[in-house]
């Protein structure tokens, strides 16, 4: 069987035409049991009611003592629409009695009527059979709105906040400046905090989503001031702390990366200028190293600040 498409919401006639060969000029064929089915949750079902663009079937008995008809014809009317026949080949029909199934596409919103009847090879008409449908216009859902939110996850700088409608691409905002600091990326991260780089010209949005900075920090402190005993043994250093907001404190490093000493838990921290007194010298080698530590992101690489013994 051969589908077709055509515009439903119509007055439909079917004329189903037998070959020429009819050995009853008196036959008359009989047309029933006509329905109209479409999807529900448990297959086809009967029903009258359509939304554009859905699959329409169309299901019925014919009754002939011919056993031949080959042909459907459709003929498309309406109040307002007339359309040419379309012929449709059909299967030669076996039995007196024949189930024909033809399938359309709802294409115009209306309340329309389906009309089928049969001719036999011999121009006898059948009986006529219709039934009324009505199509409803396809109406779109609302738009999924999704809240995508740059935090740049520092105090200094305010979280951006927009609105992308679900499937399309999130535009990518101006890297954030933070002095001090290079930006690296934007992440997300899933509910165990692991993080994820997102493709701004490629990924679509389909949920609310969070985004962080990825900063590289790059500040140093500066004016390093050394202090040293009559024997020339280093007793202290100073220096200035970087000025940069996502400043928090100074790491002084052994050789070995051991920490010697944590701004944090000195007094003199606060402020611009710190200052440390270094003791137990002895039991350190010949350098250390002057490291910034930022509120957030990745602290900085140090300066490495030798002294003599």
């Amino acid at each position: 069987m051969k589908k077709i498409t055509f515009f439903i919401g119509i007055v439909l006639t079917i004329a189903l035409v037998a070959c020429d060969n009819s050995t009853s000029a008196t036959s008359t064929p009989q047309v029933s049991n006509l329905m109209i089915l479409g999807s529900g949750t448990t297959g086809l079902i009967e029903r009258s009611t359509f939304t554009e663009g859905e699959q329409i079937t169309v299901r019925f008995t014919v009754t002939d003592e011919n056993l031949d008809v080959t042909q459907a014809v459709l003929i498309q009317q309406s109040e307002m629409l007339s359309i040419d026949p379309i012929y449709i080949d059909m299967p030669r029909q076996q039995h007196r009695t024949q189930i024909y199934t033809i399938t359309a596409i709802a294409e115009i919103p209306g309340n329309w009527a389906i009309e089928i009847y049969v001719i036999n090879g011999r121009g006898n008409r059948s009986n006529t059979v219709s039934l009324t449908i009505t199509v409803t216009e396809l109406v779109a859902p609302p738009p999924t709105i999704h809240t995508i939110t740059f935090n740049p996850f520092w105090r200094s700088l305010e979280p951006t906040v927009i609105e992308v409608q679900g499937g399309s691409l999130i535009p990518k905002p101006d890297n954030p400046i933070l002095l001090g600091s290079d930006f690296v990326r934007w992440y997300f991260t899933n509910r165990f905090g692991t993080r994820f780089d997102w493709n701004f010209s490629e990924n679509t949005v389909n949920d609310d989503i969070t985004f962080f900075s990825e900063w590289n920090y790059v500040s140093e402190v500066s004016n390093i001031i050394e202090v040293r005993n009559a024997n020339g043994a280093l007793v202290s250093l100073q220096w200035d702390n970087p000025i940069d907001d996502n400043f928090s404190h100074v790491l002084v490093l052994s050789e070995t990366g051991s920490i010697i000493f944590d701004t944090r838990h000195n007094p003199n921290n606060e402020g611009h200028l710190a200052a440390w007194q270094l003791a137990g010298l002895a039991n350190i080698s010949n350098f250390i190293q002057l490291v910034c530590v930022p509120h957030s992101g990745t602290r900085s690489a140090g300066i490495i600040h030798y002294w003599g013994n």
